[in-house]
């Protein structure tokens, strides 16, 4: 491709990293490589770095908008970039407008208030500010349009520019990839089935319990991103038959040009276009989003740019009462962009006891809501936002001639983002621009330096063995599983190597005591104070307990967590932590309120994946000892091979070998993150974990090792 003449500055923004398989991730990392090619400076954004955003905002003479979701504060996110003064290129493949991602709307519990919501009045000032926006098919743009809004001078519909590769011999069956999100697609799968009988399907992905399936339909489980790939390559033929309006399907398309068989609805994006348009379009898609994009500067002069940033007061009290200490916590991000749209700041008044580890975390004041005069504060602040769990338990006295805001907690406005998402959606439907973020607390480094001693004088040692903090306890009886169970689950970590620190809340020694009658850990936690119990819980490995605020201090606390779940929503009130999984009562497949049919063995399945993935992050601690897997072999002279390795040493060209070499070498015993870093660079040693090269020294002891990975086999197969 030619150089530009004119150089340009470009961010690209996405929720997924640009060499992944999907096929955002397909066109955006063609569309990377090509601007690239002409000249231009192009940096990549992952949404989830909000920081990273916001300068690229100030730097950039241009933004390329991918995909937002799923990523923390999304709609925060979105509102800050449409209130910024750079020209906007929108390329969402999807339907980000809709709140749960189908775009069924016949089934959708939204639907009623879904045109007056806060995401769609959100993207729709997105896709005002635009000076491009692109849509795949004509399906895409008008299933879209008709709630974004028609801007006709500046929407182009162009087919991807990218397709996935295909091998020229194919080897394999007929294959479909359903989605999990649209249980019509394997309805009609079953009916395509059924009406071909001659026709063999292997269908992967989730498939819930059938009593029957036909003979020629093959379930063949759940497959990742680079497995898909492959299994398309090779297909023969491709059924896409979904509910949901696909805006293109590119998969689908690369079959049709392959001159392969492909079974496909009307719902299917391509299925569209008119079949001379869509040739004629194909041949030049490249060139066509290329351009598109950098005449988007020009073009851009043409939109009014908003302000950069809103003001919403002089002064703001947040005045909450009535909440429990996960209220709170996910109340942070929402309190911090308050207090930056406040130009005299933010007086946050809380309860005393979240008081003592809130207040220092985001530049506000902050006041005890037990010793607060409500009146002479009221009158000093020109917005009142006022947060309780219930509406009965708000302030009834005239609040007429005051600007003042009244946010319920219990009932979220709404149904299918966690809470802290909620109410940053809030601001940002307000227009006030702030990098979204998840709830954090930072804690200082002498009070870690205390709970790591307090672990050292128990007899535990965190470097080399896993230390799990169990929270039996929660705010409402309901919310508990039973604590036996949580002893049985607690012995159960004991056996496979593991050190249990039991920690509990105010007014749960009954509680405690019930456990401790079936469990000795090594470390009892009896209500202490709310900072030095979460320095304690920092310096655990990871964290199992209820719904309850101390789950939501571990999230906080970047801990990996486990949360059991009963009556309540985990979609509202979930970890907001990427390593964070939710075990929920079920019978049958379906949800029930009642904890104590939710038996060890769950909790222990998704305990054990969730401490695999803590097994391949970097440590915490330089201090913690990591060794060689018992994964790790040889596989040629200066190689080493494991699970999923050897692809990784190719993409690499064997740049790394002596490195890998050096490392493992070293790592026959166990060794020190530290001690590791002075043959490595830290971005090695972190590929070396995520490959299962490496391990903790926790994580590579018999029994741990053994129940991690008991369903899995080593890399030639047999068991490792």
């Amino acid at each position: 491709m030619g150089r530009s003449g004119h150089f340009m500055r470009i961010s690209l923004i996405n929720a997924f990293p640009l060499d992944l398989p999907g096929a955002t991730e397909r066109s955006l990392a063609f569309l990377a490589r090509g601007l690239t090619d002409r000249g231009h400076g192009l940096t990549f954004l992952l949404a989830g770095q909000s920081g990273g955003v916001a300068q690229a905002l100030g730097s950039s003479d241009l933004l390329i908008v991918g995909d937002l979701r799923p990523g923390s504060g999304e709609l925060m996110l979105a509102a800050l970039i449409a209130g910024c003064d750079v020209p906007i290129v929108v390329c969402a493949h999807g339907f980000p407008f809709c709140e749960i991602g189908t775009r069924v709307c016949g089934r959708c519990p939204l639907r009623r208030r879904c045109p007056g919501s806060d995401r769609i009045a959100i993207y729709r000032r997105l896709h005002e500010r635009a000076a491009r926006i692109l849509y795949l098919s004509p399906l895409h743009r008008s299933a879209s349009e008709s709630f974004m809004g028609a801007w006709p001078d500046k929407t182009l519909v162009l087919p991807p520019p990218a397709l996935p590769e295909l091998d020229p011999q194919p080897t394999g069956k007929a294959v479909a990839f359903p989605n999990p999100n649209d249980p019509g697609e394997r309805r009609n799968l079953l009916a395509f089935c059924e009406s071909r009988p001659e026709q063999e399907l292997d269908v992967w992905g989730p498939w819930p319990p059938a009593a029957e399936l036909p003979d020629n339909l093959r379930l063949r489980g759940p497959i990742d991103a680079a497995g898909r790939q492959g299994a398309l390559r090779t297909a023969r033929a491709l059924v896409l038959l979904p509910e949901r309006p696909l805006p293109f399907g590119q998969e689908a398309w690369a079959f049709e040009r392959a001159g392969r068989e492909l079974h496909v609805n009307e719902q299917v994006g391509l299925r569209s276009w008119p079949e001379a348009e869509l040739a004629r379009r194909a041949e030049s898609a490249a060139d066509d989003w290329l351009q598109a994009v950098e005449e988007a500067r020009s073009a851009s002069g043409r939109i009014a740019a908003r302000p950069a940033f809103r003001r919403v007061a002089e002064r703001t009290l947040l005045w909450c009462h009535g909440l429990g200490l996960g209220d709170s916590i996910n109340l942070l991000p929402f309190a911090r962009a308050l207090h930056a749209a406040s130009s005299r700041g933010l007086c946050w008044v809380l309860p005393s006891n979240h008081r003592r580890l809130l207040c220092d975390q985001g530049g506000f004041s902050s006041m005890e809501h037990e010793s607060f005069d409500l009146d002479s504060l009221r009158q000093e602040a020109d917005l009142v936002v006022e947060v309780s769990v219930y509406s009965e338990r708000f302030c009834s006295r005239d609040i007429v001639e005051e600007r003042w805001l009244q946010i319920e907690l219990a009932r979220p406005t709404r149904a299918y983002a966690l809470v802290h998402e909620n109410l940053l959606a809030l601001l940002a439907r307000a227009g006030v621009a702030y990098p979204p973020e998840r709830p954090r607390i930072r804690l200082g480094d002498e009070g870690l330096e205390r709970a790591f001693a307090r672990l050292g004088e128990a007899g535990l040692d965190p470097d080399a063995e896993l230390v799990v903090a169990v929270h039996p306890g929660a705010g409402a009886a309901v919310k508990r599983w039973p604590a036996d169970r949580f002893a049985e689950l607690g012995r159960g970590l004991t056996a496979r190597g593991a050190r249990v620190v039991l920690v509990s809340g105010p007014g749960e020694d009954d509680l405690l005591e019930r456990c401790l009658e079936g469990l000795d850990p090594a470390l009892v936690s009896r209500a202490e104070p709310i900072g030095d119990l979460a320095c304690l819980l920092a310096a655990c490995h990871a964290f199992v307990g209820n719904d309850s605020g101390l789950m939501h201090l571990a999230c906080a606390l970047d801990r990996p967590c486990l949360a059991i779940f009963g009556p309540s929503s985990e979609l509202i009130w979930g970890p907001s932590w990427r390593l964070g999984r939710v075990v929920a009562a079920r019978s049958g497949g379906r949800r029930v309120g009642r904890l104590d049919e939710l038996r060890t063995r769950d909790v222990e399945c998704t305990l054990a994946d969730l401490l695999r993935e803590v097994a391949a992050e970097p440590p915490v601690r330089g201090e913690q000892r990591l060794q060689r897997s018992p994964f790790a072999r040889r596989s040629a002279p200066g190689t080493w091979q494991g699970k999923a390795v050897q692809i990784q040493i190719e993409n690499r060209r064997l740049r790394q070998s002596d490195r890998i070499e050096r490392v493992l070498s070293q790592a026959h015993r166990p060794v020190s993150w530290h001690a590791l870093a002075e043959l490595a660079q830290p971005d090695l040693l972190a590929w070396l974990l995520a490959a299962e090269l490496l391990l903790p020294s926790w994580a590579a002891a018999e029994p741990m090792r053994a129940w991690l990975w008991a369903d899995e086999s080593g890399p030639d197969g047999a068991g490792a």
